[in-house]
């Protein structure tokens, strides 16, 4: 015999943000079940919902129907937090009610990314965090130009980016920054070298432009590459 236990969703999690200074911020919340009361870690569990929700114009918030637990919660700033920066934690329900949640306070911060020839990077994709607290996403501009509310200090990067050269290959590159009392930075993307693949037909020794070839690395990551889309002489290239 299998018996369920409904969670009764009958709290309640309620709060303001607000600035370094207690001054209130308008700031959009994003609250997940992490652990639900009497029960294991649920956050990859597909059917549990998150809720994502604008604060009031003083700062202040509520949300009903919550089932007791541990909840996570990701606050964005709203466009009059100048210098705030996203800021995460976790609280328990209902022991924790009502919620005060402080806006880290940052620099704002105008980076550059560059190839390694000095040419822009465009369209590179930029994660940034920093000790599980704050993290925010950018994206460069047609000049390589990003813009970041950033935390002093050192700073966790991720970057991402298509190389149209290699029929659009994915390069990625990581790292840790340190932007204490900067305004601009520069940052600068490492050579990429590459294996050249060229598929043809065993017959005809003509290239075969539509096919899949995965590399599985046996060094270093140990991750597997996927290609798909060689072009019209059967060739595309692998990031090593």
């Amino acid at each position: 015999e299998i018996v369920l236990e409904l969670a009764r969703t009958t709290e309640q999690l309620e709060g303001r943000v607000t600035d370094d200074n207690n001054n209130p911020l308008r700031a959009w919340l994003e609250v997940a079940l992490v652990n639900l009361k009497g029960s294991g870690n649920v956050s990859n569990a597909p059917f549990w919902r998150k809720y994502n929700f604008e604060t009031n114009a003083d700062g202040t918030f509520r949300q009903t129907d919550l089932a007791p637990g541990t909840y996570s919660i990701t606050a964005l700033p709203g466009k009059d937090a100048k210098e705030s920066m996203t800021t995460k934690r976790k609280v328990t329900i209902p022991a924790e009610n009502p919620v005060h949640i402080k806006l880290d306070h940052g620099v704002s911060l105008e980076g550059k990314v560059l190839r390694y020839n000095g040419d822009v990077a465009r369209d590179v994709n930029l994660m940034f965090s920093k000790d599980n607290r704050w993290s925010a996403y950018t994206r460069t501009n047609s000049q390589g130009v990003f813009n970041l509310v950033a935390p002093e200090g050192q700073v966790k990067y991720y970057a991402w980016w298509k190389n149209e050269e290699k029929n659009g290959a994915l390069e990625e590159q990581n790292g840790r920054v340190d932007i204490t009392g900067k305004r601009e930075y520069i940052l600068l993307l490492n050579e990429k070298k590459y294996l050249t693949v060229q598929v043809t037909d065993a017959a005809t020794k003509q290239p075969v432009p539509a096919y899949t070839v995965i590399w599985n690395e046996r060094e270093g990551p140990k991750r597997s590459t996927i290609r798909n889309g060689f072009d019209e002489k059967g060739v595309t290239y692998l990031p090593l």
